[in-house]
């Protein structure tokens, strides 16, 4: 799967900025990260979403963004993809275990044990691939560092004047 990478840089008077603002800081800056990632990776979840409705309702309706923060390395990550604690209430169906397979299609094989019978033994034809993970990424990826960029100003200078208002500051 195509990954993204980006890399906050910048001249020594906005890291004196922000060096200011971080004595306001109340530890939870990377919430205003993890927020611009997920509303820049929203058009590729509804993209993915539309595409695999047709295939299947149940792993399109348990697509979703997650961000996660790792305590070591302080790296902020989002990822889309089927949450793994989605179940369809109707069929029980977990999508996280299936949406690979739809993805990229499955080869003939044989079901051991098939419908509970043991020594019962079924081929399967195999399916033909479904992307839509892809094409969504591809379709949206141009748009996403600029779209994460002009998010992540708005909210920083959003939580700049709630943190300045907080403490008093102009």
């Amino acid at each position: 799967m195509s990954k993204a990478t980006v890399s906050l840089t910048g001249d020594f008077a906005l890291m004196r900025s922000l060096d200011e603002l971080g004595k306001f800081s109340d530890g939870k800056s990377y919430l205003t990260i993890g927020a611009a990632q997920r509303r820049a990776l929203k058009a590729v979840r509804n993209a993915a979403r539309d595409k695999v409705r047709d295939v299947s309702p149940t792993i399109a309706d348990s697509l979703k963004t997650k961000t996660i923060r790792y305590a070591r390395s302080g790296a902020i990550m989002s990822f889309v993809g089927p949450d793994s604690k989605y179940t369809d209430p109707e069929t029980g169906h977990v999508p996280a275990w299936t949406a690979h397979l739809v993805e990229k299609g499955t080869a003939p094989h044989a079901i051991e044990g098939a419908y509970g019978v043991k020594g019962l033994t079924v081929q399967h034809p195999g399916t033909k691939p479904h992307p839509f993970m892809r094409p969504a990424w591809i379709q949206h990826e141009r748009g996403i560092l600029s779209k994460f960029g002009k998010d992540l100003g708005e909210l920083v200078e959003k939580r700049a004047r709630k943190l300045a208002a907080k403490h008093g500051v102009k």
